[in-house]
């Protein structure tokens, strides 16, 4: 019996001894962690009602947690902890109610929170149509006038707190002109107000989001719109030709007397631009010739750009083509022994064009004996455009050079005489007009 007694209390002792040690190094791997600022959230907010406040609305958690757990969290910037209060069945009015944590993670041991209860308000959930209105925020251009906009839909539906609500009088969509002349229709977001014009917060929401609003723009009695039209005076140079024509602004408003304005035709021109011989690009400020009791308004001249280029022709050249790389002791035949170039460009350019101006050029770098058929490379100057070849390619017939013999002199001196095959000189190449 005492030997029972003995082994018994021996394993009670072990035990006890296991679980400090258990202790200790739970104590050793944990630490003490205070997360602040744990947003509460609500639950059980049944139809009808509207949420108005949470006082506070964020409660400090003191936790328990592992060393490596706090590590994670740390790393994430998540610690999987929720705060929240229960509302359900609960009518208008302050609520007082304890905060419920909630963990997702084993490891954790929830120790306080800060506070303990918070004070929920809860309001009665209102809808009502209020009025759209838009607000110009700006002018349209001088001689222009703006009517009175209209709204589609002209009203919204706002829903919330009946608190909130009730302090909402209208809706605006704000609309900005810039250099609308004509009625013009814009897509623009709504911000709820109250009486005093004062923006209602986000604690009402409100559909639809955005509205279509279309203001109406007039020219003023007396003003008129019309396009400006260039006159030059003058031809470019030979060869060249004018490519565009542009005035800055191309639209002016003239002014004046009703009468007056209704004389005015469709456009006003320009001064004369002279462009006599001009090879390139002009451009001047000139003045508007408007009748008489007619006004510019504004600026009283325009700046014109005269574009002015170069007339493109084209024009077939015939050129031997010139031979690089054969290797030393080969002799080459071409067939054909010359191509048709159709070169294009400026006429006054291809009008100076010398035969050297374009090159065409057959690389036999690296052949050996035997036939090819190559494409020839065309060289052209800046500027000159080369189009088609004719043919395309060119048959390249290599061959190794006749080996000299050496001959008798009737004296009986032995002196070699040598015959080799050479090509000749590539003719010169002369242009035939396209």
């Amino acid at each position: 019996m005492r030997r029972w007694l003995l082994e018994a209390g021996t394993g009670a002792l072990a035990l006890v001894l296991a679980l400090v040690v258990w202790v200790v190094a739970e104590q050793e791997n944990t630490q003490q962690v205070v997360i602040r600022g744990t947003q509460v959230i609500v639950q059980g907010l049944e139809e009808g009602m509207a949420l108005h406040a949470v006082t506070p609305d964020a409660v400090d958690i003191n936790v328990l947690v592992s060393k490596d757990l706090w590590e994670t969290w740390q790393a994430s910037s998540e610690t999987k902890l929720d705060a929240y209060v229960d509302v359900t069945g609960l009518g208008v009015g302050q609520h007082r109610l304890a905060v419920e944590i909630v963990h997702r993670q084993p490891g954790v041991q929830l120790l306080s929170v800060t506070p303990a209860e918070v004070t929920v308000e809860l309001e009665r959930l209102v809808q009502r149509s209020v009025p759209v209105r838009a607000e110009v925020m700006d002018s349209p251009p001088l001689g222009y006038d703006w009517r009175t906009p209209e709204v589609t839909p002209a009203e919204v539906l706002v829903s919330g707190p009946e608190q909130y609500v009730d302090t909402v009088a209208v809706a605006i969509a704000e609309v900005y002109l810039r250099t609308a002349r004509s009625t013009a229709s814009y897509r623009r977001p709504l911000s709820l107000r109250d009486k005093q014009g004062q923006v209602v917060g986000n604690v009402v929401d409100w559909t639809p989001r955005t509205v279509t609003v279309t203001v109406p723009i007039e020219q003023r009695p007396g003003y008129r719109d019309v396009p400006v039209r260039v006159r030059w005076q003058g031809r470019p140079a030979r060869g060249y030709r004018i490519s565009e024509v542009a005035v800055d602004p191309s639209i002016v408003t003239l002014f004046g007397s009703p009468a007056a304005i209704d004389t005015v035709p469709g456009y006003v021109e320009t001064t004369p631009v002279n462009i006599e011989g001009a090879s390139g690009n002009v451009v001047e400020r000139l003045a508007l010739i408007v009748p008489e009791n007619v006004s510019v308004l504004g600026t009283q001249s325009v700046v014109v750009s005269v574009g002015i280029m170069a007339i493109e022709e084209s024009a077939w050249v015939e050129r031997a083509p010139m031979i690089r790389g054969l290797g030393d002791g080969l002799h080459v035949e071409l067939s054909p022994q010359a191509v048709d170039v159709l070169v294009a460009g400026p006429l006054p350019r291809l009008e100076t064009l010398a035969p050297s101006d374009v090159q065409v050029v057959l690389d036999l770098t690296g052949l050996r004996v035997g036939t090819h058929t190559l494409e020839p490379m065309v060289i052209v100057p800046e500027g000159i455009r080369a189009e088609t070849l004719v043919p395309e390619t060119i048959e390249v017939r290599i061959s190794e050079l006749a080996t000299p013999t050496p001959t008798s002199t009737p004296t009986g001196t032995a002196t070699p005489v040598i015959t080799a095959t050479a090509t000749a000189a590539p003719p010169a190449p002369t242009a035939t007009g396209g």
